[in-house]
């Protein structure tokens, strides 16, 4: 969300093909801290390789966002007022608590590597620790308005257009990023129950459909030529054709569209 894509494709293509990949595999997104955590304790790059260390170690339900939150090894980071403003410390999610150390035993000896003061930063300074919400914040602003600005936030899903509006606004028709609401735009159930997944899956139908008879129309034109006679019969081209016809026939019936369910479908913003 805070980069830009690496090709020519729209900012919006790109962030709701990764989001609907996401939302179907389950996958968590893990973030890590460069520089310093907190104003007083540098970590350079440190921490970035020792995630992935310590992820690929842990056993595949381990590595559940929800098995990791209900047993205490995530905790939430919640809002609060700070000399009488509210500091939105919930946009930094969940992050890692001591019990998570049980985990660091994977690589180190002695697992308790991190203390409270760089679990949680704001004990060093809050000051510091607000401010840095602050810029976050602000962050999340200047990029979400890339998508307002070319218009293509109007191209994103449901949950991803809720998502930048949240980022840009605050709120996303006077919900907040911790309403149930909003939250349960990204899960997988209220995607494949959703008609805007239903239209992707019903795109990619489309899409195989004029693939395979573009396939099948180019063979038997290639094929009526009398000089390519002896081609088709060496590559074996009328077997191929009857491959072709039935893909087609397959592509076209209803039970095809059950099939694609569970896959990420075809963008709309690529034209048919």
């Amino acid at each position: 969300m805070t980069k830009g894509p690496f090709n020519a494709v729209t900012f919006t293509a790109d962030v709701t093909n990764l989001m609907v990949s996401c939302i179907l595999t389950g996958l968590g997104g893990w973030s890590t801290p460069t520089g310093y955590i907190g104003p007083t304790i540098p970590f350079a790059h440190d921490s970035s390789v020792l995630t992935p260390e310590v992820l690929c170690r842990m056993q595949p339900h381990e590595r559940e966002p929800a098995f990791l939150i209900q047993n205490g090894y995530l905790e939430k980071v919640k809002d609060f007022e700070y000399k009488g403003k509210l500091v939105q410390a919930s946009r930094l999610g969940y992050r890692i608590t001591q019990r998570f150390s049980h985990f660091f035993a994977l690589i180190f000896d002695f697992p308790n590597i991190f203390d409270d003061k760089i679990l949680k930063p704001e004990l060093q300074d809050m000051d510091s620790f607000v401010e840095g919400i602050e810029e976050l914040i602000t962050a999340q602003k200047v990029i979400s308005k890339r998508y307002f600005d070319d218009g293509t936030v109007n191209l994103a899903c449901p949950p991803l257009k809720a998502l930048l509006n949240i980022m840009m606004h605050g709120d996303y028709e006077g919900k907040t990023l911790n309403d149930p609401a909003i939250r349960e735009m990204f899960t997988l159930e209220n995607m494949l129950a959703s008609d805007w997944y239903k239209q992707r899956i019903a795109r990619q139908q489309r899409r195989d459909v004029a693939h395979w008879e573009k396939s099948l129309a180019y063979i038997e034109k290639y094929m009526k030529e009398p000089r390519n006679a002896s081609i088709v019969r060496r590559l074996g081209l009328n077997e191929k054709k009857e491959y072709l016809q039935a893909m087609l026939a397959k592509a076209k019936s209803p039970e095809y569209l059950n099939t694609l369910v569970g896959t990420i479908g075809a963008d709309p913003i690529i034209k048919e």
